[in-house]
């Protein structure tokens, strides 16, 4: 199923009682929407928002959501011990695509320019995908765990199409 979440504005029902996380929306999306590639349909998940703070979050449902610190310059994924952070296009220069993505995904057919990478704990079986206030984001439903993340863009400084690849470590 494919979780997506674009209203900016839009309330939602809690999902499986975590406050503060709207509804995804469910729908289908066209063939070569604006991602790309016209794929999105096998994602699990898609957002697409403009990220106030240029920040994509990763996190289980169930988490603090601890934001980690600034990290390095260069550092474009930062693993965090509740939550991984990537650097996106910040919402002042236009809107930015998420894609999440299972193992067995080929790699061809994501971005191209390898962002970073890092592992979660995904004990609840939620992972939630948001800006950094949590006012946009979307959730896919997995098996609890710990994942290995890959994040890959469509640019290395402000990516705006962002595919996350997730995989059972």
């Amino acid at each position: 199923m494919l979780a997506e979440r674009t209203d900016r504005f839009g309330g939602g029902a809690a999902v499986h009682g975590a406050p503060g996380y709207p509804r995804p929306i469910a729908r289908s999306w066209r063939q070569g929407g604006p991602a790309g590639g016209g794929r999105e349909m096998d994602a699990l998940g898609l957002l697409r928002a403009e990220f106030g703070w240029g920040l994509l979050v990763l996190a289980d449902r169930d988490s603090d959501r601890k934001v980690p610190g600034p990290g390095l310059p260069a550092q474009l994924v930062l693993p965090g011990a509740d939550a991984a952070v990537v650097k996106v296009r910040h919402a002042q220069t236009g809107e930015t695509v998420v894609r999440i993505w299972a193992e067995g995904t080929d790699r061809g057919s994501l971005q191209p320019v390898e962002l970073g990478g890092c592992s979660i704990q995904i004990p609840s079986g939620v992972l939630v995908v948001s800006d950094v206030e949590g006012a946009d984001s979307a959730t896919v439903p997995l098996e609890p765990g710990m994942y290995a993340l890959t994040v890959l863009g469509d640019a290395v400084v402000e990516a705006a199409l962002v595919d996350v690849l997730l995989e059972r470590a």
